[in-house]
């Protein structure tokens, strides 16, 4: 697996600047805005979509093929992608979280409440690595243009789903399901916690999907 990583490593290597770009965009959104939120969502996204995007590079020119005729497992591949979602992701927020340490210095003279980062730190990895789950199987199942309307399809079902909840009895009876008493009674190291083991368990069924679709190579 240490190849799959040092493969992955040079081809992100090579978009430095685009790392640059999404970093000066979050910097300027976080300042614009004043809301340190915005640029953990942003750069979570803009780092696992550069991870991601190592699996188009893999696709081309029978890459994928000639990956598999080395002493490469798919398996391990599969797991090794996952894994690299979450490090992006993980790189992302502690990138993030040294900006809004500045940003509240700075303006505000005092660092951010402890709870609250931690809250918006779970939120952005799992929001990045559910980003992640969704995009990877896809991008092994169709090739980067189906992928992309499959992609934008399945966000829109997750908006109308949204909706429906929002404007039917539907939010009613999640609002007084038990467990929603629980999260609001939870201290914030819980739901960090909680944000923490579902941004693994996503990463874990993304796996066993993407394995499953990779076999066909």
């Amino acid at each position: 697996m240490r190849s799959l990583w040092m493969k992955d490593y040079l081809l992100l290597k090579k978009q430095f600047m685009t790392y640059l770009i999404f970093l000066g965009i979050a910097i300027f959104n976080i300042y614009a805005t004043q809301s340190i939120e915005i640029g953990f969502l942003f750069l979570s996204f803009g780092f696992v979509s550069l991870a991601v995007a190592t699996l188009y590079y893999d696709q081309e020119n029978e890459g994928l093929t000639y990956l598999f005729s080395l002493p490469i497992t798919k398996g391990q591949y599969v797991v090794q992608k996952e894994l690299l979602i979450l490090f992006s992701s993980l790189v992302a927020c502690l990138i993030a979280t040294i900006l809004a340490g500045l940003v509240s210095y700075i303006h505000y003279g005092l660092m951010m409440p402890l709870d609250k980062l931690l809250l918006i730190i779970g939120t952005a990895l799992l929001l990045g690595c559910f980003y992640g789950a969704i995009v990877t199987p896809l991008y092994l199942k169709f090739n980067s243009e189906q992928a992309r309307v499959v992609m934008f399809l399945t966000i829109g079902g997750f908006v109308a789903v949204g909706f429906l909840v929002e404007k039917t009895p539907i939010l009613k009876v999640i609002l007084e399901w038990g467990g929603i008493q629980f999260l609001t009674s939870a201290t914030s190291i819980q739901l960090s916690l909680l944000l923490v083991g579902l941004s693994l368990l996503v990463s874990a069924i993304s796996a066993v999907i993407s394995h499953k679709i990779i076999k066909v190579y």
